[in-house]
């Protein structure tokens, strides 16, 4: 009786000591989330003034139990925190991976959507092509939503049609209900030949509706509007300057 009653009380200490973690992992799951919302930088050197510590301890000061993690003799042995720069890229990974199956299952549902694509350098330099979704819920509610950001190997039209349909095809959505495409007017891009919009009509068989992006050739009608005057070439010459100087600044990439 003694054994079984001894295995009780493990079981039940066990299920208590479930309980506190699931409560502070779900804590720091809600601080991930605020920082995230919020676009707040998680960490910084030192590790300890980071914002994703500082905001848990904050929470520490009116959650006893929070604070017990910290605090409790019994944990000092392993010291399992979950606040280093691993747990926290961790919290933000599965994240992720639950925003992008909620997007995926709305697409899945949706009778049809269209794609845009664009690329931008990032703050290494790197150009990075982020694939963005437009879709209808059942609520004919518009949604746009970025699916996937990667650097990708080549600029052609071949390469940029391939990331389209290996992302569609990753996450198992049906390139029937593909009716639009929508890109800026860029030679890779929406020229009718060896050009993204021409790769995808070949690789899915059919005609997809072509929408160009209508703020590109007014940005370059302004582009040429200002190389007739010199007094807006030595201006835009001057911020291009301040622009290089501070990117090539030797503090921001150490």
């Amino acid at each position: 009786m003694s054994s079984i009653a001894n295995h009780r009380l493990a079981t039940q200490k066990e299920e208590s000591v479930f309980k506190i973690n699931k409560k502070i992992i779900e804590t720091f799951f809600d601080c991930t989330l605020f920082l995230a919302k919020q676009c707040i930088v998680f960490r910084r050197d030192p590790q300890e003034h980071g914002n994703f510590i500082q905001l848990i301890n904050l929470l520490r000061r009116c959650d006893p139990l929070l604070d017990s993690l910290f605090n409790e003799e019994n944990f000092k042995s392993h010291y399992v925190t979950y606040t280093s720069a691993r747990s926290q890229d961790e919290f933000l990974e599965q994240i992720g991976i639950f925003v992008i199956s909620s997007i995926v299952q709305q697409v899945q549902n949706a009778p049809f959507y269209s794609i845009m694509i664009d690329s931008t350098p990032d703050c290494s330099h790197r150009e990075i092509y982020s694939l963005i979704l437009r879709y209808v819920d059942v609520g004919l509610n518009v949604h746009e939503r970025v699916i996937r950001l990667n650097e990708l190997p080549s600029k052609t039209g071949q390469s940029i049609c391939d990331f389209i349909l290996d992302t569609l095809n990753h996450y198992e959505i049906s390139t029937d209900c593909l009716i639009v495409q929508c890109y800026d007017n860029a030679p890779n891009m929406s020229g009718s030949r060896r050009r993204t919009q021409s790769f995808m009509k070949i690789a899915l068989k059919r005609d997809i509706i072509h929408i160009q992006c209508c703020g590109h050739p007014e940005n370059l009608a302004v582009k040429h509007a200002c190389e007739c005057s010199t007094e807006y070439i030595h201006f835009f010459n001057l911020i291009e300057e301040i622009y290089i100087f501070f990117t090539s600044s030797i503090i921001i990439y150490l």
